[in-house]
């Protein structure tokens, strides 16, 4: 792999169906191929099915992976959500 990163998901809730949602949000503006990898498993992140399905829980231990040199602002992003780090601002425009 060129880009990665391991580390340990959010004590909390693991990676629930919003955190999914999230990452594959930020999956999506990257063109490339983006793995999540839990024990055996792997998932493609732009895939929010994929990611549920993983069944990660809290405290576990993933990888976010991909082929791509100008993947490590991607996985960064992503790192971020799933620790529950991440600050996700929410605009209104009337």
């Amino acid at each position: 792999m060129v880009c990665q990163s391991v580390f340990q998901v959010d004590s909390v809730e693991g990676i629930s169906w919003q955190k999914a949602v999230l990452i594959a949000q930020e999956a999506a503006y990257f063109p490339g191929e983006i793995r999540f990898r839990y024990g055996m498993r792997c998932a493609d992140a732009h895939s929010a099915e994929e990611l549920v399905a993983l069944e990660v829980p809290p405290k576990a231990w993933v990888c976010v992976e991909s082929d791509r040199f100008d993947a490590a602002y991607i996985i960064e992003r992503i790192r971020r959500i799933a620790t529950g780090s991440a600050h996700v601002a929410v605009s209104l425009v009337a």
